[in-house]
């Protein structure tokens, strides 16, 4: 079925809430901590904001939720079972009424399984300067994401290569949707752990569009 809704035109956020960010990684950026923890070197705010991703030919961004941010974090994890030198951050994600009723009039059941047009996407990439006109999706190590307690449907891992001693995830979008409870009185808490490996790291989440052939822009 054919949509004739503009998203872009009919569709707004509230301002005081896009940018929200846990206090975990607010605090990292601000004492000059870094992922890795042995790289004194910390990218300012102000340049990490300036990644784009690189752009996906099925989706539509309709809107930045949570803004490109330099993923740091504490030894302090909630993942069970972890690995001395494991880092989290917290974020949390606002919703407002509009990005609800967009996911929940627009969803539909599939083979038993619910199918979302309207989409939560997390992208992380490898921080690199200077920064590139697109920055593709790259994956830290042994990453695990959660939303709320549920964790997230992670991309597969990649064969070891001679340059890697531990696999690491196929470079793409990360959907979080099923994940998300759409109540806009309801905190949305996104838990990512990682282990540093002396790189940069950047997370963003983006509410998309997914494009098929029976939509239009």
């Amino acid at each position: 079925m054919t949509t004739n809704m503009n998203p872009i035109n009919n569709y707004s956020v509230d301002k005081g809430y896009r940018n929200m960010l846990s206090v975990v990684a607010q605090d990292a950026l601000e004492v000059k901590t870094t992922a890795s923890g042995n790289n004194s070197y910390t990218p300012s705010i102000e340049t990490v904001a300036q990644i784009k991703y690189k752009k996906l030919p099925f989706y539509e961004v309709i809107d930045e939720v949570i803004k490109p941010t330099l993923l740091t974090g504490t030894d302090t994890c909630t993942l069970p079972n972890v690995h001395k030198g494991m880092k989290e951050a917290i974020f949390i994600l606002p919703l407002s009424l509009e990005q609800i009723n967009f996911v929940a009039s627009n969803r539909k059941i599939s083979s038993g399984k619910e199918e979302y047009l309207y989409q939560f996407q997390i992208r992380i990439c490898q921080f690199i300067e200077p920064v590139p006109n697109e920055s593709p999706d790259y994956m830290p190590l042994d990453l695990f994401i959660r939303v709320g307690r549920k964790p997230c449907l992670l991309p597969p891992s990649l064969l070891i290569t001679p340059l890697e001693t531990k696999s690491r995830l196929t470079a793409r979008p990360i959907d979080c949707t099923e994940n998300v409870k759409l109540c806009p009185f309801i905190s949305n808490y996104i838990t990512i752990n990682w282990t540093p490996d002396g790189k940069h790291y950047v997370f963003a989440l983006y509410f998309v569009k997914k494009l098929t052939t029976n939509t239009s822009i």
